[in-house]
């Protein structure tokens, strides 16, 4: 098999957001009738513990522990 060189370009675009890439990311904080919070993120947690650091971002911010 013979080698050969060459160039390439790629691009990718991974729509986010709650509109499917049209706007900045975002997460929505709602307190529920029991006293929890849940947290909506509009971004997708691809194995970067995402989910994990936003709830501490957003527990420390709140003032309420993450449990």
């Amino acid at each position: 098999m013979a080698i050969r060189r060459g160039r390439g370009v790629a691009a990718i675009n991974y729509p986010t957001g709650m509109n499917l890439g049209g706007d900045p990311t975002q997460a929505l904080v709602h307190s529920t009738p029991t006293g929890n919070f849940m947290v909506t993120l509009s971004s997708v947690d691809l194995g970067q513990g995402m989910k994990q650091i936003m709830a501490q971002i957003c527990a420390e911010t709140i003032g309420v522990p993450t449990d």
